[in-house]
């Protein structure tokens, strides 16, 4: 969408395909199913003062807003206001800035916290890569998440009131303004190029022919095979290409909305089995098998949003979203001393958005491997000036694993055009 604006901006003639029968991809918006409020399925939060995001919202009329409330962590027999990381981590941090020689972060674990003292600090961090990062941390580079990690605080957490969507709608509205043809459900399946002209083949068996195309489909679907659905085969092959997508890394995240009838997590009788006040909770850490949630504060709503990312998010994606929510409502009446009976009464309406399980993103967002540098220079090169590699997983700066990233990346494809 950004890309398109862009080019028309030019007055350049410009075709949309889009597999989904909506637009926005990895930001969904829900209004009007089932939820009282916009719900993000997808993206939700601005990870600080992030320049083209917040240009965006302005331009497009919208207002955001800080997020605030106190950071809960379960610690298995009670629950205690912190951060949720262990005190060992300015240690990590030490660490880290030492490094000189890139390594993956389970290998820097491995030779610096490997005894049984720094048991809690491995964990920790391990949580903390799979969690925030979505990554793997057998591929993650450490020295690429030091930066992010220890980098200069952002400015904050926020929100878009009234969700992405309002980004994305006002995107839509003015590219079509302004002649974009934007065809939706239009599953692309084969590219054939020469230098100058590409036709782009759909499942349908419709045609469409231009001199460049821009191809922004997600890593996750990049890097399955061919004959998987969503994947798009090139002819003539780009093995080069097709061998640098296997050295970047992409996560996996289940994110689990589920509204309830009220907000029964600050009731007073909770307050005594629980032992904290969680009238004013904003995020809550958990030992369960659906380790991080987050409520919607300022707004008091009642629903809580789930969180698992990493491998451990790669394994639950096989399962049914029945079993996932089973799972989820088991994890909250464990962290809240509830029975499951309890916690079902309260529940009103729930959304299971498996990424990983999704045929049109395969997985979340990107993160730094060891390799990602030569990859990203590889894919970010375009092919005889006709075939254009854009998006998230190509973005070079600290706000990886963005909207911004995203938006970046559309605008700089089109520079490049």
């Amino acid at each position: 969408l950004m890309a398109a604006r862009e080019l028309l901006k030019k007055g350049k003639s410009v075709t949309i395909l889009e597999a989904r029968n909506r637009i926005g991809g990895r930001i969904h918006t829900m209004q009007d199913d089932g939820f009282n409020i916009p719900a993000e399925a997808g993206a939700e939060f601005i990870h600080g003062r992030l320049p083209v995001t917040l240009k965006l919202v302005k331009e497009a009329g919208l207002k955001h807003y800080t997020l605030e409330g106190k950071m809960i962590r379960d610690q298995g027999d009670k629950l205690s206001k912190d951060s949720g990381l262990t005190k060992g981590w300015p240690l990590v941090t030490k660490r880290l800035k030492q490094l000189t020689q890139d390594m993956s972060i389970a290998d820097f674990l491995q030779k610096y916290f490997n005894d049984e003292q720094h048991v809690g600090i491995k964990k920790s961090v391990k949580h903390f890569a799979e969690g925030y990062n979505a990554a793997d941390i057998s591929v993650a580079s450490a020295i690429a998440l030091r930066e992010e990690w220890l980098g200069n605080d952002a400015g904050g957490q926020y929100r878009i009131r009234g969700g992405y969507r309002g980004v994305t709608d006002f995107l839509m509205k003015e590219i079509t303004h302004h002649g974009a043809d934007v065809q939706l459900s239009a599953v692309v399946k084969k590219i054939q190029w020469k230098p100058g002209s590409v036709t782009v083949l759909t499942e349908e068996g419709l045609k469409f022919f231009a001199p460049k195309v821009i191809i922004t489909i997600s890593l996750g679907v990049l890097k399955q095979d061919e004959s998987e659905r969503g994947a798009i085969t090139f002819s003539p092959a780009i093995p080069s290409y097709r061998q640098a997508l296997t050295d970047l890394g992409y996560g996996h995240v289940i994110k689990i909305l589920l509204q309830f009838h009220e907000l029964f997590w600050t009731r007073t009788a909770l307050k005594k089995r629980t032992g904290v006040n969680m009238k004013n909770m904003g995020f809550l850490f958990t030992e369960e098998i659906i380790p991080t949630w987050w409520t919607q504060l300022p707004e008091k709503i009642p629903l809580l949003t789930g969180w698992i990312g990493g491998p451990e998010a790669k394994k639950l994606s096989a399962f049914s979203e029945e079993i996932i929510l089973q799972k989820s409502l088991k994890t909250l009446a464990a962290v809240f001393k509830m029975s499951i009976f309890e916690i079902k009464e309260q529940l009103s309406h729930s959304h299971i958005a498996n990424w990983s399980a999704d045929e049109y993103s395969r997985g979340a967002y990107s993160f730094e491997t060891l390799k990602r540098t030569a990859a990203a220079k590889i894919l970010n090169t375009p092919i005889e000036s006709t075939i254009y590699f854009s998006g998230e997983g190509l973005y070079n700066g600290s706000a990886g694993g963005t909207v911004e990233a995203a938006l970046v990346s559309g605008n700089l494809v089109t520079d490049k055009i």
